[in-house]
């Protein structure tokens, strides 16, 4: 009887603790991809900021994919190493609020680097991304 108990008190914790990461870890995907886009752009890592990126024409993608990849290629490097030369790079970065439209197909993400040494007199900077959703994905629209 008491192994009985016990292995039903272990499905349930079983059960339990996987609908709560579940409900945890999706439970704004618009804030993580803009987590993701601004540390893939302080770590220079181009195939993860393309990966996040909206890319309005679906017809040349493709084409577009390339020639962002070009430019990305050119200058992330050069981010990520002003970055570490002036603020000794970015110890985190995290969201402070983010707003969902009516429509919930475009979020607007505040997200704050925080430096790991003073930089422009300060720690930290806030940075206010918008996300669309395309199609089951979110997107950062990029200010190039």
């Amino acid at each position: 009887m008491l192994k009985r108990l016990f292995n039903l008190f272990s499905v349930v914790t079983l059960v339990l603790s996987v609908f709560t990461i579940a409900a945890c870890s999706d439970s704004k995907p618009y804030e993580k991809v803009a987590v993701t886009y601004m540390e893939a752009v302080f770590q220079a890592d181009t195939d993860t900021v393309l990966d996040t990126i909206y890319i309005k024409d679906k017809r040349s993608e493709k084409e577009q994919r390339k020639k962002a990849e070009e430019k990305l290629n050119a200058f992330l490097p050069e981010v990520a190493k002003d970055m570490e030369a002036k603020a000794g790079g970015v110890k985190s970065v995290e969201v402070l609020k983010s707003e969902l439209n009516e429509a919930q197909d475009t979020a607007k993400v505040t997200v704050q680097i925080n430096y790991k040494k003073k930089f422009n007199n300060a720690t930290n900077e806030n940075v206010t991304l918008t996300v669309v959703k395309v199609e089951e994905d979110w997107k950062v629209i990029p200010n190039l």
